[in-house]
């Protein structure tokens, strides 16, 4: 491995796009040289709330949703700083990127090259993450495209005049190969409670179809997500 590529995220259910999409995009980019670090994180600071799903849970899932071939693992180090914070009375802190990279800077190998993947939603509001130029030293994007902005020149007019043209330029030359995914678990979340009572049957049904029969299992036998009255059965 010389290329280690980390993609973090709720995973809140983990779906095709978390999966096949940068697994497909370390292929082709990297070869047999790269791999996929997996980050669930404990709670991002861009979003209200946290997540819909428990930690147990969605770590769960993740495993299930990667149980095919591929160069990747998961990395619990954003859940297990949460879980001592908590168990001390603290807070958990937000899952801020640079935090996590440069942890794993400090414990990669140097001939390492780190990598931080992202999707192109993401990389309009880039300026707004926490030390967003340090992340780009430490771990340069790489950006795969997803609706609406799916070309280099959406990305363009997205990322505003947060960057200088030189750091525009960079941003485009930075998109990876891929094509556009448009699957996002808010989507995924509002089509579960009624979803049918077979796991199999879940991908003949429209937003559900990028959940695995694995996760669509997990969903069914834990009641997450609202899929039926009553309340969510905890990790075992």
């Amino acid at each position: 491995m010389r290329t280690l590529v980390v993609f973090g995220g709720s995973f809140d259910p983990p779906h095709f796009y978390h999966t096949v999409g940068p697994l497909s995009v370390v292929a082709r980019l990297f070869g047999a040289s790269g791999w996929v670090l997996y980050v669930p994180a404990a709670r991002s600071p861009l979003k209200k709330g946290g997540p819909h799903a428990s930690d147990a849970h969605r770590l769960a899932m993740l495993r299930l949703a990667l149980d095919i071939p591929g160069r990747r693992s998961i990395w619990t180090d954003e859940l297990d700083r949460a879980a001592w914070a908590r168990a001390r009375g603290l807070r958990p802190r937000p899952s801020y990127t640079i935090d996590t990279l440069r942890r794993l800077r400090s414990v990669v190998p140097s001939r390492v090259r780190l990598r931080v993947l992202i999707g192109s939603d993401q990389a309009a509001e880039f300026h707004r993450w926490k030390d967003a130029r340090e992340i780009i030293e430490i771990a340069e994007p790489v950006v795969m495209v997803r609706e609406p902005i799916v070309t280099a020149s959406a990305l363009w007019s997205a990322l505003g005049e947060a960057w200088t043209r030189e750091e525009k330029v960079a941003w485009c030359g930075r998109i990876a190969p891929n094509f556009p995914l448009e699957a996002a678990s808010t989507d995924l979340r509002a089509a579960i409670p009624g979803a049918p009572r077979r796991a199999e049957d879940w991908e003949r049904r429209k937003r559900l179809e990028g959940i695995t029969t694995g996760v669509a299992q997990y969903i069914i036998d834990h009641n997450l997500y609202g899929y039926r009255p009553g309340p969510a059965r905890p990790a075992a």
